[in-house]
């Protein structure tokens, strides 16, 4: 894809002021790790000086100004999940109209299977801008019913390949995600990690504490069920010790009852949704077990573990080698088995790691990686030829 460029040199592109248009399928207050992703760079964009725009999903039209970005939300028509979700047509168009001759200079689009993704693409075309996508999946979509499983590859090697093909920079937030760009689409992507907005603490503060903390939705795929279940294998082993379950989903009830089932049902602390600091608090100084077999892209929860003085238990997902090597102290399980789980578990509160300098996190952090996304959009703009009808 490509972008129609003024008569101003590239160096002069690299100094002007960017407005970044985000077309996203969900932005906060809905919770997940993209919405996360996209509301701090977005900040961290308008805290530099530059100009950020947000065009999402809601139940309702309404144009707000949030920590300095402008929010527009529109309605959205039937979805599948609660996930896949279409704009209403007419209400988009407004939307759209409203852009032109804002000052757009780019369109940031996430996630290679949201509708959002394409109309963003699209949007792009209309307004004769460049499109940098980020992917955030490492692999097909796993650990769902066949039919959704069918359903999503097919709009995987369709809608989400055309996608791909048609960015203009594509970037993948771990090793994992960029290999998976290139297979499903033949596109090369670069390297842009995930980071987090919590500022690292030192390596004294705060005090370890003998908790297991899961966080994510209730969902199958996301381990929530391994954790009960390794934990059964060492709650006596450590009386003082609690599994504390963040989150919620349809598996709760079926949790609860598995946790009551193994006996440790007054050791197991389901906290529903919570907030972000509240989770925070729940991670410092304890060890963040993260059993999730799903394909994901890199969660941001591992990095706010590390920054937050916790341990990590995980198995090998994308970008996980990434923080092993920048010194987080993460204890890799390789087995799906409970009792691999349970043991580096009991690893992690018996025998844990050096924890993360305030110096190693803070490359982690969304200060320094917007400014690499600021460089990245000035070489695109730089770089991308004129766009043709």
């Amino acid at each position: 894809m490509t972008s129609s460029m003024n008569s101003a040199s590239p160096q002069t592109e690299a100094a002007a002021t960017q407005h970044v248009l985000f077309v996203v399928n969900n932005y906060p207050p809905r919770v997940g790790g993209v919405e996360v992703h996209v509301a701090s760079l977005a900040r961290e964009i308008v805290r530099r000086g530059h100009r950020a725009t947000v065009l999402t999903l809601s139940d309702a039209e309404s144009e707000t100004m949030e920590h300095g970005i402008r929010v527009i939300r529109i309605p959205q028509g039937p979805s599948v999940g609660g996930v896949f979700a279409f704009p209403k047509r007419a209400a988009y168009r407004r939307a759209a109209a409203r852009l032109r001759g804002d000052g757009i200079t780019i369109v940031s689009t996430q996630t290679r299977f949201f509708p959002m993704t394409w109309k963003g693409i699209a949007t792009a075309r209309s307004l004769r801008v460049p499109v940098v996508h980020t992917e955030h999946g490492s692999d097909f979509v796993a650990g769902v019913p066949l039919v959704v499983g069918v359903a999503s590859r097919l709009v995987d090697v369709t809608f989400g390949r055309r996608a791909l093909r048609q960015a203009d920079r594509v970037l993948g937030v771990s090793e994992r995600v960029v290999a998976f760009v290139s297979r499903l689409a033949g596109v090369d992507a670069r390297i842009f990690y995930n980071a987090t907005a919590v500022p690292p603490v030192e390596p004294h503060e705060p005090p370890h504490k003998p908790d297991f903390v899961v966080v994510g939705r209730l969902v199958a795929g996301k381990g929530a069920d391994r954790a009960i279940a390794a934990f059964a294998r060492i709650a006596a082993d450590h009386p003082g010790s609690r599994l504390v379950i963040v989150g919620d989903g349809p598996q709760r009830d079926s949790l609860v009852a598995a946790a009551a089932g193994l006996g440790i049902a007054d050791r197991v602390e389901f906290r529903g949704r919570i907030s972000q600091e509240a989770v925070m608090h729940e991670l410092a100084g304890a060890v963040l077990v993260n059993p999730s077999t799903l394909s994901e892209g890199f969660q941001t929860t591992l990095i706010e573990a590390a920054a937050s003085g916790a341990q990590i238990v995980t198995y090998p997902l994308a970008g996980v080698t990434a923080l092993d090597a920048a010194g987080a102290p993460v204890h890799l399980v390789e087995s799906l088995a409970d009792d691999a789980l349970a043991t580096a578990m009991a690893a992690a509160l018996d025998r844990p790691r050096p924890r993360w300098t305030a110096e190693a996190a803070e490359a982690w952090t969304w200060p320094g990686r917007a400014g690499e996304y600021l460089e990245i959009l000035q070489d695109v703009n730089g770089r991308t030829p004129a766009h043709r009808p």
